[in-house]
């Protein structure tokens, strides 16, 4: 999921890595989330 060409535009100035620490709070439905993600135009991330 960090290596995701659109992911990785999504989460500008995130590393692979913390992106993935990221994306730990959807498991077990991170295919889910992603799904929300690439479908959603105007989604960010929520600050930590």
């Amino acid at each position: 999921m960090p290596d995701d060409y659109l992911i990785k535009q999504r989460f500008p100035g995130m590393t692979p890595a913390a992106i993935a620490r990221y994306a730990r709070r959807w498991q077990p439905m991170r295919s889910y989330a992603l799904l929300h993600i690439w479908y959603t135009d105007d989604w960010a991330p929520a600050a930590e």
